[in-house]
This record gives C-alpha cells, sequence and structure tokens, in this order.
C-alpha cells in the first residue's frame, strides 16, 4: 500500500471514530456517562491528530470547510449549556473547538492535527475532572491516586525526564521534549495543588505515568 493510499485509510478510520463519538453525545441524555463520552470524543480526537499528521507526511491536500469554525459538536457540549465541571475548562473546551474549526477552514494539515490533539489534551482534562466530581459526590474514599500534587513536584518530574520551558506566556509555562512532539502548559505556583484532570493531561502528554 502506498504512502498516500494509507494515509488515506487512516483518514477514513479516523473520521469514523470521530462521527460515532460524536453522534454518541449528540443522541445521549444527561447522565452519569457524560465523562465517558467527552473522553471518547478525545480519544477520537487523538486519531484524527494522528491520521492528519500522516497525511501531512504523505502531501496528501484538505479541501477548506467554510464556517467549520462555527461548529457545535453536539447539543450536550453547546456553549452554555448545563455541562458539569469546572467553567475555566469549559471555556478552554470552547476554545479549542472554535481553534479546531479555524484549522479545518484552512488548508494546513499540520494546523488541524494540533488542533485536534489540543482538543483532545482539554476533553481528557474535562473527563478526569468530572469523574473527580462524581467520585466525591457518590462518597467513594481516596485512593492512593487521589493524593494532592504540588506544581512544584510536578516540575521536578518534568526536568527530571528531559522536559524543558521553551517559551512563556504569563503564568503559562510551555514545556517540550526533544524526543517528543507533545507541548506540555503548566500554570500554576510551585507551592498550588494541581488539579486531578490537569495532573492527568500532563501524564498522559509527558508519559510519566508516576504522576498520580
Amino acid at each position: 500500500m502506498s504512502d498516500s493510499a494509507l494515509a488515506f485509510e487512516q483518514l477514513r478510520l479516523a473520521d469514523g471514530r470521530w462521527e460515532s463519538a460524536l453522534r454518541a453525545s449528540a443522541l445521549a441524555p444527561p447522565d452519569p456517562g457524560f465523562a465517558e463520552r467527552i473522553r471518547a470524543i478525545a480519544s477520537a480526537a487523538e486519531q484524527e491528530a494522528a491520521a492528519f499528521r500522516t497525511a501531512d507526511g504523505a502531501g496528501l491536500a484538505w479541501p477548506p470547510l467554510p464556517a467549520a469554525r462555527e461548529m457545535n459538536l453536539s447539543y450536550e457540549l453547546r456553549r452554555n449549556g448545563r455541562r458539569p465541571g469546572p467553567v475555566e475548562l469549559w471555556e478552554r473546551f470552547d476554545a479549542a473547538v472554535g481553534e479546531l474549526g479555524a484549522a479545518l477552514e484552512g488548508v494546513a494539515l499540520s494546523a488541524i492535527a494540533r488542533a485536534f490533539i489540543n482538543l483532545a489534551d482539554i476533553a481528557h482534562t474535562l473527563a478526569d475532572e468530572i469523574e473527580s466530581i462524581h467520585s466525591s459526590l457518590s462518597g467513594s474514599r481516596p485512593t492512593v491516586r487521589d493524593v494532592a500534587k504540588k506544581y512544584k513536584a510536578v516540575r521536578r518530574a518534568l526536568v527530571d525526564a528531559g522536559w524543558s520551558v521553551v517559551r512563556q506566556q504569563g503564568s503559562h509555562e510551555v514545556w517540550a521534549h526533544p524526543d517528543r512532539d507533545e507541548r506540555i502548559v503548566v500554570a500554576g505556583k510551585d507551592s498550588d495543588t494541581v488539579p486531578v484532570g490537569t495532573l492527568g493531561s500532563i501524564r498522559r502528554a509527558s508519559g510519566l505515568e508516576h504522576l498520580r
């Protein structure tokens, strides 16, 4: 199979998974499965990002989608809806959806891939936070992974693993690793506790499974 044919097949499979995740969200009533549906969208977005990176490497072209930045992923994920979880995370989610739409209006496959991975990152973080809230409301006892982690410990772990700050925007540090494509945003004082969802996002992006 040629590189172009392989890229087309990966895009087809990724698009199918993405559409399936959006349909599940569009047709579902509000229930405890909300976090799982967001995580399914996050995982599908990760697959889309990988497929678009492959397509970019194969030199494929992308037909721009007019008005894509106005898209709404599903009714339960709409702006100003009754969405559980931190408002700040939902604002970042909405911004990521808008960035994806803007990328889809263009022709740069690399930009689309980056937008999908950014959306996946915040969607995973949201799912973690919502699951944490549900766990607290249900009275579940905390486990080892629920122990609070400080930003100082996270920064130390990143440095030890070869990560470094490549740029800073206000209080937001952007970290990179010479052997990984991911970028990690760290925003918090060393003495601050890292939110559960944010810690999960950093763990997935860095591959540091001990960050729990």
